[in-house]
């Protein structure tokens, strides 16, 4: 109580924060391990705080096509152009909020967390999210379509920040997705709204993705900070241990490409997102209407 009592925009208290759960989950004998804090939403439905969460399964058959959902209505519709081609489906979403002085009833801010087991049923079958330099090519990828995703909002700056996560037998990559504008770094709100992505190799198209979304606050810089380590502690957390298939796919392909890498540092791609206006759903258009094509998607 005593850190409730004396949070500040200095020092916030993050509610149920002495209590992180641990998180089992076997996805086709992989073995993924995680600590969480607990769910809190202080806007739940009728003051319920836990309200919105999905209990996390504790095994999932990752080639079952049962459970995954797919942007293939948007291809359909015409809007192709910001569909990266792969599957996906939900395991966590949580939500963690940050309170300030004891009189300020809302939160100062919040983090959320989303992890999703995603199957890029596109990807080539000489690829591998398990070789490093098909990695990054995968993950630019995405981080392309991240952001044209969402060009109704701002000029995203993609990558920001990336970072390769050496563990022994496969790298990860974390990443940000930053809001391209202008204004006070310090006071603006808006530069505290920021995405971390960390994909993680799950087997040769397989991977999870886990996304934090920061609604921060002013200072920015402070905002960052303790956001960054609640993100920090999830991911040193993280451990997935692989099935010996996979164990032998990993060898193999050290083997065959001893030299394959990945790049340590990326700047911001210097991509142009396209212009676009809303579609005329009364003549029959797609919900955004591209009006000037930007830079095309990077191919793998």
């Amino acid at each position: 109580m005593l850190k409730r009592l004396f949070a500040s925009r200095k020092q916030p208290y993050l509610v149920n924060g002495d209590s992180w759960e641990k998180i089992r989950i076997d996805l086709s004998g992989n073995i993924l391990t995680m600590e969480l804090p607990p769910h809190h939403n202080s806007y739940g439905f009728g003051g319920n705080t836990t309200g919105g969460e999905k209990k996390p399964p504790e095994r999932v058959n990752i080639y079952s096509p049962d459970n995954y959902l797919t942007n293939k209505d948007e291809e359909e519709a015409g809007m192709g152009w910001r569909s990266e081609g792969y599957a996906f489906q939900g395991l966590i979403n949580r939500r963690w909020e940050f309170m300030g002085p004891i009189w300020r009833g809302r939160p100062l801010g919040s983090t959320r967390l989303v992890l999703m087991l995603c199957h890029n049923y596109t990807l080539p079958e000489s690829m591998s999210f398990f070789t490093p330099s098909d990695l990054e090519k995968i993950v630019l990828r995405s981080a392309y379509f991240q952001a044209v995703r969402r060009i109704d909002l701002h000029q995203p700056k993609v990558p920001v920040n990336w970072r390769v996560i050496h563990n022994p037998l496969a790298p990860w990559v974390l990443y940000e997705t930053h809001n391209s504008m202008k204004g006070d770094p310090e006071t603006t709100q808006e530069f505290a709204h920021i995405k971390s992505t960390l994909i993680i190799p799950l087997a040769r198209e397989y991977n999870l993705r886990l996304y934090f979304t920061y609604s921060g606050y002013t200072p920015v810089s402070l905002s960052l900070k303790h956001m960054h380590k609640i993100r920090e502690q999830v991911i040193d957390s993280i451990q997935l241990d692989y099935t010996q298939e996979h164990l032998q796919q990993i060898q193999h392909l050290r083997t065959i490409m001893p030299d394959s890498s990945i790049s340590e540092t990326l700047e911001p791609m210097p991509w142009v997102f396209p212009e676009w206006r809303e579609g005329d759903s009364g003549a029959g258009e797609p919900e955004f209407v591209i009006t000037q094509p930007g830079t095309p998607a990077p191919t793998l």
